[in-house]
């Protein structure tokens, strides 16, 4: 299994990480041309897990066939970012919610502009989302207000180019 990406519950002392298969992976790719024109990926089945600070316990919230790009927590809810295909901006994200209370999930479609891959999170008081966005053909670093759904720049540099960040929450 090859981690994909990771979110931290310092609460709880809980670890969240989405994870998949290489090997299905890579079958995958090794066999996905078709007829001309056809594309015959098929994701590998991701799965999000939880286990504590001491690695010691594991448990299997949720599985998909989606890549599950990014993971957040706030309030007993595991937050993950999916795609279909990989690299596919233009295509709404599918959201999954995991209440690991309920151990229930829902999904519905990210509504606005596109969180691109990186370590997303939330503000301490859960109102802001903090990520790498291309907003108004501008890509950097942005403030996602969840109440007012409305983007507030914070670094958008000039010249070069923002990626792969970690937004850590303080107390």
């Amino acid at each position: 299994m090859l981690v994909e990406t990771i979110t931290l519950d310092h609460k709880n002392k809980k670890i969240y990480a989405s994870a998949y298969s290489v090997k299905q992976r890579n079958y995958s790719l090794a066999h996905q041309d078709g007829p001309a024109g056809q594309n015959n990926f098929k994701m590998p089945t991701y799965t999000v897990y939880e286990t504590d600070f001491d690695l010691k316990e594991k448990t299997k919230l949720f599985s998909k066939n989606y890549w599950i790009r990014m993971l957040m927590n706030k309030g007993g809810h595991v937050i993950a970012f999916c795609d279909k295909e990989y690299n596919k901006g233009q295509v709404p994200s599918t959201v999954v919610d995991y209440d690991t209370a309920k151990k229930t999930s829902s999904v519905s479609k990210w509504g606005t502009v596109r969180l691109q891959r990186g370590e997303a999170n939330y503000s301490n008081d859960g109102n802001k989302i903090y990520a790498i966005a291309v907003v108004n053909n501008k890509r950097g670093l942005f403030e996602y207000d969840v109440k007012s759904n409305k983007f507030t720049a914070i670094f958008t540099p000039e010249a070069g180019f923002i990626n792969n960040i970690q937004v850590v929450k303080g107390s």
